[in-house]
């Protein structure tokens, strides 16, 4: 059972000051196809739909694909301050997305088709963005801690009713737990109150409630039923030849557009547009791409597979949110699944589940569930040996037992803290990203995976289809930015808790969809991993150094090739940004060059920076000393400039808020806040907050 689910629900944008109801505009009333203009009787009447939340649209010529030869779809520029109006590509197949231009629209787009035949047919299409759209559930400083039910869940219901452990019930299967028909009447209609009075909220995952049960749900909740979790959707990113659910043999650019297109759309277009809100759940930090292919909110799997670095997995969210809109997303806590090595009876299980917690909270993160361990055992035949209780015991460990309990503790101590101390509005600032480059796939882990599943690819080309040179440069840029120290746990391993030395940092996916407004909250933007350039992409990060950004990147990242070959390209398969192509140099070496009033680095080198170790040590030289220079409204100063990587922090507009990550030592530590510097101790797990003064 690897990563499991995710629950992150969204529900309608129910006001500020009376979440209780919500307003007409929370249920999605998206147009799914768009008719076409009676002025143009076409040769082929292609359909037009866009997702549930005005993001993207599609044109779909699958009714046609026994037909069509070519075809070709000139559309507007998705970043509406670029001087180039329209461009043009070459769909991989008979289905083609891209996202909507700021704006509500209409605007046109041009499809030319050459059949097997030879015959030429063009059309114009109008595409406009729904009048309706599936909105967020609430502000983001409402935050939601939810625990998950299974089987049952009667007792779990029953305490989280009485005992206040969460707002937010979780139903696997069925959100209808809290609703139970064989409880007696006068429990049923006291849970009721509860809930209501309360005002709590419910969602399902793997769900398979018909309309009827959502109906008495909305009724019951006051219309605080966010829906349903699809669940692991996305999970074969990271299995095996198996679990694949796309071809195996594409390139990069047709391997994406199957899963973005066609296998996210299907929970788009398909069994899930019956329910009201839908969210998806992946052990693997790729929310971007299913946020783009028609996934409504993502709740990324913490803790697990490819998913493990808390803050970087959170991160990604927040960028993939922040680029897609709204500024909303969830995490699904695998906790307990996921820290076998961690015994069930020892004091860093729960710290660590506490302290991961508390991160998702500072980042942003509005809904936060933990996934399995308040009811009993799930992971016990798989965690690691503890002192007088062999396995053979674990699994006999249920509800009233030592680990359901603790995991319960933990949940509340953590909503008792929310409830406290309600977030400050909007999300942290933010003043660098890690660019996820055009057609990357970086789960947010090294290691022995296939690029986008393409298994056929790695049979034959290890080398390339097999994580390599790029992902290694891609995880050196996130132990950066998110470094794990390894005693955070001791004396277990950490592959979970990091800090964030430079502040809060984006994982940003800069491609074809990118509007130069994703990127302009950014002073430092630095790509690690795989990147194909295009000439959209070439144009963003041109206008973004040029408007006073700083831009790091490596000679392979200026590829166009979709072969993913980084051994024998030439210097013919680069597009570089401003033309700017010096000569090869060593791995160590880099140019630098002022383009406007920003500046732009380039690592000269054939090879990606991780592929030497010349080349990793000057790649992580310059990188530190970029963020060091990022003028951060608050920043840490560690002994010797070192950073202070125990210390996660997050600033808002009117908040600070740090946090010790290690769950075993207290940490003292200095900050700078404009030109004043001050010292701060917290104890293991530990969290301040500090008003922001006033400007």
């Amino acid at each position: 059972m690897t990563a499991l689910l995710a629950a992150c629900a969204l529900f309608a944008a129910a006001s500020a000051n009376d979440m209780g109801s919500l307003s007409a505009d929370a249920e999605h009333a998206a147009k799914r196809d768009a008719p076409m203009p009676k002025a143009l009787p076409p040769r082929y009447a292609l359909k037009v739909k866009y997702d549930r939340t005005g993001r993207s649209w599609w044109i779909d010529a699958d009714a046609f694909k026994d037909e069509i030869a070519e075809w070709r779809v000139t559309y507007p520029n998705p970043d509406v301050e670029s001087s180039v109006r329209t461009e043009t590509a070459t769909p991989t197949d008979t289905l083609f997305r891209r996202r909507f231009p700021k704006g509500e629209g209409p605007w046109d787009v041009v499809v030319e088709i050459k059949s097997r035949k030879g015959a030429k047919d063009v059309q114009k299409i109008t595409v406009a963005r729904p009048e309706k759209v599936v909105l967020q559930p609430a502000p983001n400083e409402l935050v939601l801690v939810g625990q998950c039910g299974y089987g049952p869940a009667t007792n779990l219901v029953r305490d989280i009713l009485k005992d206040d452990l969460c707002n937010l019930y979780v139903g696997w299967h069925t959100a209808a737990k809290t609703l139970p028909e064989k409880v007696p009447d006068d429990i049923r209609n006291e849970w009721a109150k509860t809930i209501k009075a309360r005002r709590m909220w419910s969602m399902s995952i793997y769900s398979g409630d018909d309309a009827a049960m959502q109906a008495k749900l909305k009724e019951a909740y006051d219309g605080r039923y966010l829906g349903n979790n699809i669940g692991e959707y996305a999970s074969f990113m990271y299995q095996g030849r198996k679990e694949c659910g796309i071809p195996m043999n594409l390139d990069l650019a047709s391997a994406r557009d199957k899963f973005v297109n066609r296998y996210c759309g299907n929970a788009g277009f398909g069994w899930m547009a019956n329910f009201p809100w839908m969210f998806s759940t992946c052990g693997a930090a790729l929310s971007c791409y299913e946020l783009a292919g028609g996934i409504d909110f993502i709740c990324n799997e913490q803790w697990a597979i490819g998913a493990q670095n808390v803050a970087h997995t959170s991160a990604e969210a927040r960028g993939a949110a922040r680029k897609w809109g709204p500024e909303y997303w969830c995490a699904w806590n695998a906790h307990e699944w996921q820290t076998t090595i961690i015994p069930y009876r020892s004091e860093q299980k729960y710290a660590s589940c506490l302290a991961g917690f508390l991160q998702e909270y500072i980042f942003g993160t509005s809904i936060i569930v933990l996934e399995s361990g308040a009811q009993g055992k799930q992971a016990w035949e798989y965690t690691a040996d503890e002192p007088g209780q062999p396995k053979k015991e674990r699994a006999k460990e249920g509800y009233d037992g030592y680990v359901a309990q603790h995991y319960r503790d933990v949940t509340k101590k953590f909503y008792d803290w929310v409830k406290a101390n309600p977030r400050d509005r909007g999300t942290p600032e933010t003043k660098i990203a890690m660019a996820l480059g055009n057609l990357d796939a970086y789960l947010g882990q090294n290691g022995g995976f296939t690029v986008w599943s393409q298994h056929d690819n790695a049979a034959t080309n290890a080398a390339l289809w097999k994580y390599g040179a790029p992902e290694k440069t891609q995880a050196l840029l996130e132990d950066i930015f998110f470094p794990r120290p390894k005693d955070l746990l001791e004396p277990f391993g950490n592959s979970w808790l990091a800090g964030t030395p430079y502040g809060q940092v984006d994982v940003m996916q800069v491609d074809d969809d990118s509007a130069i407004a994703d990127l302009r909250r950014y002073d430092l933007l630095v790509f690690g991993g795989w990147n194909t350039m295009t000439p959209h992409v070439k144009d963003v990060l041109e206008r973004y150094v040029t408007a006073g950004g700083t831009l790091v990147m490596s000679r392979p990242e200026l590829t166009t090739r979709l072969d993913r070959d980084f051994l024998n390209y030439s210097d013919g398969d680069l597009l570089a940004p401003f033309g700017f192509l010096p000569s090869e140099g060593k791995d160590s070496e880099f140019a630098v060059k002022h383009f406007g009033k920003g500046r732009y680095y380039l690592f000269t080198g054939r090879k990606f920076p991780s592929a030497t170790k010349e080349g990793r040590a000057a790649y992580e030289a310059l990188v530190r000393l970029r963020a060091r220079e990022v003028k951060q409204s608050v920043r840490l100063v560690g002994e010797g400039e070192a950073p202070q990587e125990c210390i996660a922090y997050a600033v808002y507009q009117n908040k600070i808020y740090f946090l010790n990550m290690h769950t075993r030592r207290k940490q003292t530590f200095a900050y700078e806040m404009g030109e004043r510097r001050f010292e701060m101790t917290l104890a293991p797990c530990e969290i301040k907050v500090v008003a922001r003064p006033v400007k």
